[in-house]
């Protein structure tokens, strides 16, 4: 009855119109209410496809739409109104919306016609369409290319929607059985809903704009006009569905169908897919019950939130992967919508429950799947520098390693990363910065130690620029993470390829200063007959190389100062002699009657805790302990050393994270207790100090190399007249390293007399 009344407005007001006495701002208001009139007879005629959220909406619009007749109609002259009864059409249209509120609240789709669904949606946008274009060209003014813009959009809409409507009809409604189609009746309605939501604020909008209403709000109307993008996304994932069923029920049936196949996914589909995810998340579970159901939809939504966010919205992929990603993606959240469109509001039995239940397991593994699958892609690819300018230089570098630094005690900004999904993320990313700090910090103190000797020596200056290249591709690509731009291939490609460059520099590092001689070009020296023989030799490397002072003070160090435990820090560049007097200072008799035990073991850079623990306590009790844990292992060796005077030597410490590893396993009774720790890095030495400050080793002097020198070799000979000048530029090429002239004096004496000399 409504529906005919509504009918019959329409003809009303068309007479009204071409009375041809009317304003043309009175037209333009008639015109408005005519597609209002229009949507709302839809609405009757489709009243039983529509959710019950729509169901509100129309209701509120049908009483707007006749609050707003009356206004329009009254300024109308009454001669031009003849027959036309508004009271009737406003009481049969109360009529209708009261026996439809009743209904509502114990809605339920029970025979729900999809057909049906995509027609309402498809009239509902016609009507708008109809009008938006027809006022369009009344004013083609070149000022609105927003509104042509929009009316493409628009149109574009309608097409893929008629689209859609056909595609059902011919490949999918009647071969289905119709509990295999539940996740698509879904989204068709979700969809359908949607599109008349919009066109009822189009509509709304537009009528309060030409009656002058001062509730119009301009950004509002500008989110309308921005609605279709997403309405065709809306349809795009219908269409996807459509393509899900067909592939796995339809395939070998219609094998000969072309309609679905592969299509490049509409421009902006992730950041729609993102807007649906949030709609999802924040006005639909929220009215979840709090329990493992919900909590496992939520898991997977921020995943998908995370992914669209941070990667796919940035451009990092393409292609065919690109779609067969979003393709999962989408077949996520049609899962999502499905539980929250249709199983929960009818969820009040053991069966609907168990249902949800079942459904929300499948959205987590989904997610789990899909999260694998993207793993997978990214450490398949190949990194691409992006040739930053490496300007900075060290000052850069140092910057750096304490943005690491604070990263591995904070970690803030990090917190989309703590996810129940992405936990392994932030550990895998915790741990990649933690071993990045290491590696820079121990190359930048190497760097500068050798710099100073070395500073232009071409091999250490090309691995010092290769180091400050990738410190900037680390920086941006933790930048990046924490911008949560591109997350997943600084995490699974950009960072790792990083670390792997700074790791092999490394290695070329500690190889080069290892062997430091043999990098630097030679000519050879004929053979002499004054070197003594092997066996000769019975003086060790430790009593030729003289470290008398060096020694002395560090006897004072561990004998002499505070009661209190203290920490020495020995600090040199390798072959500098620092473990060499370290061992000197253990070995003596006055520190062996001064300290109640001893013990010494070597950290190194890749150190094992519990094998450190087990090397020191073995010394201190002389038992070896195999069987228990590390914290255990602990405290027995702190247990061990109370109330006796110790000396501890850490030989070869690259990390703080070591000493604090072992430090509360040293406790202090005010019997002056002592840790000597031998360190290339200032920066540890500076850390791991109680009370003394860290003792840097000098350098030898030229005479003093060339003395060493002529030890290791000749012993307790000279050096014969015809080598002194050869001999003193050697020793002046090992830079006063007590290794490296040691190195020098094992190739010549393996050499059988060829000198080795730049």
């Amino acid at each position: 009855m409504a529906e005919n009344e509504i009918e019959e407005m329409l003809n009303h007001l068309r007479r009204i119109k071409s009375g041809g006495n009317l304003i043309s701002a009175k037209i333009d208001q008639i015109k408005a209410l005519e597609m209002m009139l229009r949507i709302l007879r839809t609405f009757i005629k489709y009243h039983h496809v529509l959710c019950r959220e729509s169901l509100v909406k129309h209701t509120k619009n049908a009483k707007s739409t006749m609050a707003r007749l009356h206004r329009v109609l009254d300024g109308i002259r009454d001669e031009c109104k003849t027959n036309l009864n508004l009271e009737r059409l406003e009481l049969h249209l109360l009529e209708f919306l009261e026996r439809n509120t009743i209904l509502s609240y114990n809605y339920e789709l029970a025979d729900f016609d999809m057909s049906e669904c995509m027609d309402c949606a498809g009239k509902n946008l016609n009507d708008v369409l109809l009008y938006c274009l027809e006022s369009a060209r009344s004013d083609p003014s070149e000022e609105n290319h927003e509104i042509y813009r929009f009316l493409k959009e628009l149109k574009n809409v309608q097409k893929k929607l008629r689209f859609l409507t056909y595609l059902y009809a011919t490949e999918i409604n009647g071969y289905v059985d119709n509990e295999k189609m539940e996740c698509l009746e879904t989204q068709i309605q979700f969809m359908a809903n949607n599109v008349g939501q919009f066109c009822l604020a189009l509509s709304g909008r537009i009528v309060s704009i030409l009656l002058d209403d001062s509730d119009v709000d301009e950004d509002e109307f500008n989110d309308i006009l921005n609605t279709p993008p997403y309405l065709l996304f809306l349809i795009v994932l219908v269409e996807l569905e459509m393509k899900k069923i067909f592939l796995s029920e339809l395939k070998a049936s219609k094998s000969h169908s072309r309609t679905f196949k592969d299509k490049k996914l509409p421009k902006g589909f992730s950041h729609h897919l993102h807007k649906l995810l949030m709609y999802l998340k924040k006005e639909k579970l929220e009215n979840f019950p709090d329990d493992v159901s919900a909590q496992n939809i939520d898991v997977a939504i921020e995943f998908l939130l995370v992914f669209l966010d941070a990667d796919v919205s940035n451009h990092v992929i393409n292609g065919n992967w690109l779609n067969e990603v979003m393709e999962k993606a989408e077949t996520i959240a049609g899962d999502v919508l499905y539980v929250m469109e249709k199983l929960l509001p009818t969820s009040i039995n053991k069966d609907d429950t168990s249902k949800v239940s079942l459904f929300s397991i499948q959205i987590l593994d989904k997610a789990k799947d899909m999260k694998a699958q993207v793993e997978t892609y990214y450490k398949s690819l190949k990194f691409t520098p992006s040739q930053f300018p490496t300007v900075g230089g060290w000052s850069f570098l140092d910057c750096l390693i304490r943005k690491l630094n604070g990263m591995s005690k904070s970690k803030f900004g990090l917190d989309f990363l703590m996810k129940p999904l992405l936990g392994n993320l932030e550990k895998e990313l915790s741990a990649l910065t933690s071993i990045l700090e290491k590696d820079l910090s121990s190359l930048s103190s190497i760097f500068r130690d050798v710099a100073k000797v070395h500073h232009e020596h071409e091999i250490l200056q090309d691995l010092q620029r290769r180091t400050i290249k990738w410190a900037y591709e680390a920086e941006a690509a933790i930048d990046s993470i924490v911008a949560q731009y591109n997350v997943f291939l600084h995490i699974f490609c950009s960072l790792p390829t990083i670390l792997k460059e700074i790791k092999q520099i490394n290695v070329e590092v500690s190889e080069m200063w290892s062997a430091d001689v043999a990098l630097k070009p030679c000519y050879v020296v004929a053979p002499f007959k004054h070197l003594p023989t092997q066996h000769s030799n019975s003086e060790t490397d430790e009593e030729i190389v003289d470290f008398g002072n060096d020694t002395e003070k560090m006897l004072q160090y561990l004998i002499r100062g505070t009661n209190e435990l203290d920490v020495i820090p020995i600090v040199g560049m390798g072959g500098q002699g620092k473990t060499t007097i370290a061992r000197k200072v253990y070995n003596s008799d006055n520190i062996v009657s001064h300290f109640d035990v001893q013990a010494w073991c070597i950290v190194s850079q890749t150190y094992n805790r519990r094998k450190l623990l087990q090397e020191i306590l073995s010394q201190v009790t002389g038992s070896k302990d195999e069987g228990d844990k590390d914290d255990i292992l602990a405290d027995e060796l702190r247990k061990s050393l109370m109330g006796k005077r110790y000396l501890i030597v850490l030989d070869d410490m690259w990390d703080c994270m070591a000493w604090d590893d072992l430090r509360l396993s040293f406790p202090d009774f005010g019997i002056r207790s002592r840790i000597v720790v031998t360190t290339r890095l200032q920066k540890v030495g500076e850390q791991v100090k109680y009370h003394t400050d860290p003792y840097s080793l000098p350098f030898l002097t030229k005479e003093e190399s060339c003395e060493l020198l002529q030890k290791k070799v000749f012993q307790k000979e000279d050096f014969p007249p015809e080598l002194q000048d050869v001999s003193q530029a050697v020793a002046e090429k090992c830079k006063g390293l007590p290794l490296v002239v040691v190195l020098v004096a094992g190739i010549i004496k393996k050499g059988n007399g060829r000198i080795l000399v730049e």
